[in-house]
């Protein structure tokens, strides 16, 4: 629907006066978004992907496989809070993207999102309900939506503290670790890892990368 909703309001318009970048993590579907993007725009986008940060030296065995967010992420990071670094995105999955104190993209972690598992919990345990994720009163829930909220909850704060001492310890480093994402408004505050939250991280970075994309030879 949203990309039905796209290109009925662009009444094939051409906004030549903006540009668009585009970030995909789902490959069926990029084509698809970059060529409503192109007949909206009257140009195409800028696809997000490892070459489309020449700069960022990204130590993955295959830097094609880092996700555009992730990318996007690192770029924003080095820029707006320094390094080395730790990002902790909670989306879909929570990802821990690393960059060292040489401002390389050393790789990272993926683990199951916080929503996520909350929506599998609740399909497969019939007993149980939707419920908000928030802080309960008390670390030992009174009913079963607070003990829920708490294992969701302290459960992810408790990965993300541990994962990060880890990261530090074998990269030898001392990050600054930054938030970001959904939920990360809900979860930094319980954490003693995470040091800054950063809502707009990602977009930050998409922007970040589209600007220094114009200074390179080959773009208009």
């Amino acid at each position: 629907w949203t990309l039905g909703a796209l290109l009925r309001g662009a009444r094939k318009r051409v906004v030549s006066e903006h540009a668009c970048v585009l970030a995909s993590v789902v490959p069926p579907q990029t084509s698809i978004f970059a060529e409503a993007t192109r007949q909206v725009m009257g140009k195409a986008p800028l696809e997000i992907t490892a070459a489309s940060a020449p700069w960022l030296p990204i130590d993955y065995r295959d830097p094609g496989a880092v996700g555009a967010d992730r990318i996007a992420n690192a770029v924003a990071t080095i820029e707006r809070h320094g390094k080395p670094a730790i990002v902790v995105d909670f989306g879909t999955a929570t990802t821990f993207d690393v960059i060292s104190r040489e401002g390389r993209y050393l790789g990272g972690v993926i683990s199951p999102g916080v929503l996520t598992g909350a929506e599998n919990l609740v399909r497969r345990a019939a007993r149980l309900g939707a419920f908000e994720i928030k802080a309960p009163e008390h670390v030992v829930g009174r009913s079963t939506e607070e003990s829920l909220q708490s294992g969701l909850l302290y459960g992810a704060v408790g990965q993300v503290d541990a994962i990060v001492r880890r990261i530090a310890a074998e990269a030898r480093m001392r990050p600054v670790v930054v938030a970001t994402g959904g939920l990360a408004k809900a979860i930094a505050p319980h954490s003693k890892a995470i040091q800054k939250i950063d809502a707009h991280l990602t977009l930050h970075g998409l922007r970040m990368i589209h600007e220094r994309s114009l200074t390179r030879p080959g773009r208009a």
